[in-house]
Formats: structure tokens, sequence, C-alpha cells
């Protein structure tokens, strides 16, 4: 069971306001999936306002578009979907310039990269079959860089050290592994930043962008800690950034998880996560937001520290606030906004809410809204317009494979 939520931000200086009756019926629109096994994963906003979810049905990648209204788009695969067979389950989606899709995610032998054509059908320019494997990595993230590029990020498995690490995969236009990034296409790697004391080494992927120049920038975390690399075009560490291409931040007492990346006009880079803080028998899980310089060094400008890490309200005092980040987007004026899953309340992990948060540049909270929905979230993207899509499960029939998307609205000025 999927679900769909769409936060709308049409001032920058307004607060979290309600559902947008001009989407789907009463901002919300409902999709059966049918079968079994079906999950959301991520969303991804085409330039002409159309929405494409991506997850998996069964054993098949799954992609589903909608037009702007929130309809099923009739002019996308069969009525709007489309299932992709043997490409396992998709992670990631990213939309070219020229309207192709292009997904990743996890497949029998590691990780696959599939390019779609507009209609939804696969493209046979890429890797003969719009289908290209990549062994050893299953992608959690992707982006396209401007040449046509695409490149993708995720966990790679264990090294000689038994370490958990990530892998960064480029490929050429044609499918084909790019060559001319780190020797063979791919480039293997952990996170570390330093000694790490008797802390567990396990690197995780949590986000990808490409700068304007060509660079490469990895989030993810390692360990306990928040972390960030970035990587030449050609795809080794830039030592211009952090001394050695990697940087990472202990956010406190507890471990932090990075899921998603941005980076701002002034190549700034924004982390947003998940802190997970335990207490004795208590437990609970804050948002937080982390800068980092274009050098790589944590930026003290945001919190004082490079970081701030906020706490939903939430009234059971075992849970506490139970909230995952699920995206952060930096802001045209220097702020930042993050899309959260928030399942803390007196109900433990039951009720979740879809919660939006705005920071301001130097970190403050400027305004949140939480909103209660029947589902999981996973995913979420922002419009051109500022609207935010937020993706998941849908709880409301535990008896059907569903979808549901939802709008809403700001108010103030």
């Amino acid at each position: 069971m999927f679900g769909m939520l769409v936060h709308s931000l049409p001032s920058l200086h307004g607060a979290l306001g309600d559902l947008d009756a001009t989407f789907g019926s009463s901002g919300k629109v409902i999709t059966n999936i049918g079968g079994e096994s079906a999950r959301a994963s991520a969303v991804a906003v085409q330039a002409d306002g159309k929405i494409v979810l991506v997850g998996s049905a069964e054993n098949d990648g799954l992609v589903v578009r909608y037009t702007k209204a929130g309809a099923l788009d009739a002019g996308f695969g069969t009525s709007g979907k489309v299932k992709v067979s043997g490409a396992g389950g998709f992670n990631c989606v990213a939309v070219q310039s020229d309207g192709k899709i292009v997904l990743a995610g996890v497949d029998g032998s590691g990780g696959s990269v599939v390019k779609l054509m507009s209609d939804g059908s696969l493209d046979t320019t890429f890797s003969g079959n719009g289908i290209a494997t990549v062994t050893g990595i299953v992608p959690v993230a992707l982006a396209v860089q401007s040449d046509g590029k695409i490149v993708c990020v995720g966990s790679a498995g264990l090294d000689a050290e038994l370490r958990w690490q990530i892998g960064v995969a480029r490929f050429q236009t044609n499918g084909a592994l790019d060559t001319t990034f780190a020797g063979n296409g791919k480039r293997i790697m952990n996170l570390d930043d330093g000694p790490i004391g008797n802390e567990t080494p396990e690197s995780y992927a949590g986000g990808l962008a490409i700068q304007s120049d060509g660079k490469i920038v990895v989030g993810g975390s390692f360990s306990s800690r928040a972390a960030v690399a970035r990587l030449t075009s050609a795809g080794s560490l830039d030592t211009s950034f952090g001394g050695n291409g990697k940087m990472n931040l202990q956010l406190g007492p507890g471990s932090s998880r990075t899921r998603s990346l941005a980076i701002q006009n002034d190549d700034r880079i924004l982390l947003g996560g998940t802190q997970f803080n335990v207490q004795g028998i208590n437990w609970d899980q804050d948002v937080f937001l982390m800068r980092v310089t274009s050098s790589g060094a944590a930026d003290s400008t945001l919190g004082g520290s490079g970081y701030v890490v906020t706490a939903l309200p939430a009234s059971d005092p075992l849970w506490g606030g139970l909230e995952e980040t699920l995206a952060v987007f930096a802001l045209p004026d220097g702020s930042s906004l993050v899309a959260v899953n928030h399942m803390g309340d007196s109900s433990g992990a039951t009720n979740p809410k879809a919660a939006l948060i705005r920071y301001s540049a130097s970190g403050s909270v400027i305004s949140q809204r939480s909103t209660t929905v029947d589902g999981y979230l996973s995913g979420a993207a922002r419009q051109n317009d500022g609207k935010v899509v937020m993706v998941g499960q849908d709880y409301s029939d535990e008896n059907s494979s569903s979808k549901v998307l939802r709008r809403f609205a700001m108010l103030g000025g």
C-alpha cells in the first residue's frame, strides 16, 4: 500500500497550512496498485509538473505517473503505471531534461539502473534493453549530470577489514559504465575521517548531488556520525574538501543517520537526517540539519556548531518523538526546508504524521507543521512552485495495495 502527500509553499514567509482542495478529492488521491508486497520509495517532479513515483510491486520495479492535478497520467505506460520485470525494486528516481526517466534500485546481482522514455517504455538506446546492472552496489540515490551521464550511490558490502562501505558508479548515456570515472566506472570507499575509537566502522550512503563545477557530493553516515565526501569529476577524492575528501561530525551523544543532501547556491552543503537518542529505556528519534562549507568544515553559522537538532511534539514518555527525515531542500533565500515522517505520539508509532520544518539561514525554526496521515512516508521531492511531494505506504485499507496523494497549502504572506 502506497501513499503520497504534497505540501504547498506559495510563499517563503507564510505558515504551513491546509490540504489543497484543488488536488484530487479534497487534497487526496488513492490509487489501487493491485497485488501484494508493494511499496513506494521515492518521487520526482517533472518540469511540466507531472509527478513520478517509484517503488516495487511483487518482484518488479514499479513506476506511476500523475498529472499536476493528481490524476493517473493516461499517456504513461498502462493507465499511468509501468512495471519493469527483472529490475527488482526502485529506490530512487530522476527526470532528465529531455523528459526521460532514470531509476535505480536492487536486482538479483546487486543494483540496476533503468531508463524509460517519457511514455513509460524502456529506452533501448540505454544498455540495449533499457536496463544496466551495477554489480556490487545497491543504489539508494542518483543524479543526472549536465552531460547526461548518470551517477548513483549506494551500499557496497564489506571491505577486507569487515567495514561496511559505499559505492559510487557513473554510467555513460548509452548505459555502459564510464571508465573515465575511477578507472572502471566505480569508486568503492568508506566515509571515515580519522580515528574512531571503539565505534563500529560502518558507512552508509544517504544522498547525492552534483555541483555546478561537476564535482560529486555524497552524503551518508560513518558509524555514529553524519558524514559527507566529495569526489572530482574523474572519481578521485577531492583533497580540497576536508583535507582528504571527507568530513564527519558527531552530533551529540546518540548516533546520526543521514538521509538527504542538498547544495546551496554558494556551494555550501546541507545534510538532513535522523538523530537517535537513548536514555535508559527511553529513546526517540529527532530531526537534524547540518551544513558544511565548500571547503569541508562544519559551518558554525548554522546553530553555532554546524548543526541543529529539532524534536517534534510528542506525548509518549517511553517512545518520545519518532521522526525520520525524508529530504532536505535548499531554498533561494538561504533558508532550508526539511520533510519529515513523524510517528511519535501517545500511541507510539501509530497515527503517523507528515511534517515540514522550515529553518532560517542561521538554523532557527521559522515554522513547522504536522498533519495526520494514514500511512508510513518514505520519500519527498520539491516542485518548482515550492510544493513538496511526500510518498509512502497507505494504511487506510490493509487488504489492498494503494497509493495516496495529498497536497497542502500555505497560509499567510
